[in-house]
């Protein structure tokens, strides 16, 4: 008995139609999972933010409580303006600022402004982690707050300009 036997596998044209449906499927996936990915770096960045204003907050009660700890008091109201470099040296924050390589990945400063009598606490933000830029948000907007892309970094305009708050850049 001689049997012919028929070689199994894919013909051309099948692997082409293959590769056809598997590109129209990256090509209509492709930007909603780019768009995921962008939204969870935003969202993470934002939660970095607030949890640099929680250190802040910690940094203001524990310096309030201090005689000459930094707390300025500038028209009736008391300042805390501090760089992130200043919470980190003064243990007040336990995330690295800087990457392997000693690049800065987060720099910026965070006022806090506290009216002598009774009033609001209010806080102004200037942070950047080199992606993603905040500058001059109250700390209960850093959700809706848009970002942007530029790396400049300045001291907040509210803030009084004592030399022990150090300078990350104008």
């Amino acid at each position: 008995m001689n049997i012919k036997s028929k070689s199994k596998g894919f013909t051309l044209m099948e692997l082409i139609v293959v590769i056809v449906i598997l590109a129209l499927l990256i090509l209509m996936a492709g930007p909603q999972i780019l768009k995921l990915m962008e939204q969870n770096k935003q969202g993470t960045f934002r939660n970095d933010v607030q949890e640099m204003v929680k250190t802040a907050e910690n940094a203001f009660t524990t310096k309030s409580l201090k005689p000459n700890s930094g707390i300025k008091i500038v028209n009736g109201r008391k300042y805390l303006c501090m760089s992130l470099e200043q919470l980190k040296s003064e243990g007040f924050l336990n995330k690295e600022l800087n990457d392997s390589s000693d690049n800065p990945l987060w720099m910026g400063w965070i006022e806090i402004s506290v009216p002598t009598g009774n009033g609001e606490t209010t806080y102004t933000l200037t942070v950047t982690n080199g992606e993603y830029y905040l500058q001059e948000v109250a700390s209960n907007k850093v959700d809706a707050t848009d970002l942007t892309s530029t790396t400049s970094i300045h001291r907040p305009s509210n803030c009084p300009t004592v030399s022990s708050y150090g300078d990350v850049g104008k």
